[in-house]
């Protein structure tokens, strides 16, 4: 039986991966459209990508994660709506707010590639925990009570 200590270990690691995977799906997607050098594609994912991404896994995708598992809500489809709804609304309030609706792109292409992204993340914080047994059913004693 797992103690507490793994349980958040394993949410740990499953939020860093949550946060990685997106930050280097753009890089990649960066490195191989954008028109700027790799060092400064990489610095940016590095400095600013991944500090936003890991701020956003742990006060948005985390907190809805455990309402999602303390629901029982652990089928994958559910984490890449969640995931896909997050990335989507988070990339809108971002472009609202810094007002980087651009003239040249198209605002809805960009939201569903921030959904996208989202999705992505969701799957690896999912895929994770579901490598480590966190989403296995808990066993009952003979009493129908949960072990401590």
């Amino acid at each position: 039986m797992r103690g507490r200590f793994d349980t958040i270990l394993i949410r740990g690691i499953a939020t860093f991966l949550a946060a990685l995977v997106p930050v280097i799906i753009f890089a990649a997607n960066a490195l191989m459209t954008a028109r700027y050098d790799s060092l400064t594609i990489v610095s940016f994912c590095v400095a600013v990508g991944f500090p936003a991404a890991l701020t956003l896994a742990v006060i948005v995708g985390l907190p809805v994660a455990l309402f999602c598992l303390a629901r029982r809500w652990t089928h994958w489809i559910v984490a890449m709506f969640g995931g896909f709804l997050m990335g989507l609304i988070i990339t809108f309030l971002m472009m609202w707010l810094f007002d980087q609706f651009p003239a040249i792109s198209d605002p809805l292409s960009d939201c569903l590639s921030g959904g996208l992204l989202g999705l992505s993340g969701a799957l690896a914080f999912w895929s994770t925990l579901k490598l480590f047994g966190e989403l296995e059913p808990r066993g009952r004693d003979t009493a129908g009570q949960a072990p401590a």
